[in-house]
C-alpha cells in the first residue's frame, strides 16, 4: 500500500511538473503572438524585461525627418554614438535634409551663419539635435562650448555656439560624425 502511495505520489508530481511546464509554454507563444502584433521584439524573462524597460524607445513622429532607436552598439566607426542605432532610412532623410540646407546656405547667404546653424539643428529630431550638439561640443572646442541648465532656457540646445562659427566648419565637423560618414 505504501508502493502504490508512493508511485502515485511520484506520478502526481510529475504531471504538475509538466502542467507547469505547459503553462510556461502557453505564456510564452502569448508573448510571441502580442510582440507579432505589436511588432516588438520577444522578451523570454524577466532580466530583459527590466532591460527593455530601461532603454528609451524614441521614435520619430510622421511629421519629423528621421527615425531613429535607441540600440546601445558600436557603428561602422568604431566609435559609441551615444546609444544611437544608424538606420539608412534616417540617414537619407539627414543627408537629405544637409543638401537642402546647403543649397539653400549657397543661394541665400544668410547674415548670421550661428543662426542658420541653430535653424539645421531646430529642424532635425529633437534626439538626433542632442546627439549633434553634444558631438560638436567634443570636436570643436573652440568654437562650441557645453550649456549649464538654466531656468527659463530651452531644453532643445545643449551647447553654446561662438559666432566665429562658419557653415562650412559646422558642415565639415557634421561629416566627421561616425554616424553620418558613409
Amino acid at each position: 500500500m505504501a508502493a502504490a502511495l508512493a508511485e502515485s505520489k511520484a506520478t502526481s508530481e510529475r504531471i504538475m511538473s509538466e502542467i507547469a511546464s505547459l503553462k510556461q509554454d502557453v505564456v510564452k507563444m502569448h508573448k510571441s503572438i502580442e510582440a507579432r502584433e505589436l511588432k516588438q521584439p520577444i522578451i523570454s524573462n524577466e532580466a530583459e524585461a527590466a532591460d527593455m524597460a530601461t532603454q528609451p524607445a524614441i521614435q520619430a513622429s510622421t511629421t519629423k525627418l528621421r527615425q531613429l532607436t535607441w540600440r546601445p552598439n558600436l557603428h561602422k566607426g568604431g566609435t559609441r554614438l551615444a546609444g544611437l542605432e544608424r538606420t539608412l532610412h534616417g540617414n537619407r532623410e539627414f543627408r537629405r535634409v544637409c543638401r537642402s540646407f546647403s543649397r539653400e546656405y549657397e543661394n541665400n547667404k544668410p547674415i548670421s551663419d550661428v543662426d542658420f546653424i541653430w535653424k539645421f539643428i531646430d529642424s532635425i529630431d529633437l534626439c538626433l539635435s542632442k546627439h549633434i550638439q553634444e558631438s560638436l561640443a567634443a570636436g570643436l572646442s573652440n568654437y562650441v562650448y557645453t550649456r549649464k541648465q538654466i531656468r527659463g532656457q530651452s531644453d532643445e540646445h545643449y551647447v553654446t555656439i561662438s559666432r566665429k562659427l562658419s557653415w562650412d566648419i559646422f558642415r565639415k565637423a557634421l561629416d566627421k560624425i561616425a554616424m553620418f560618414s558613409a
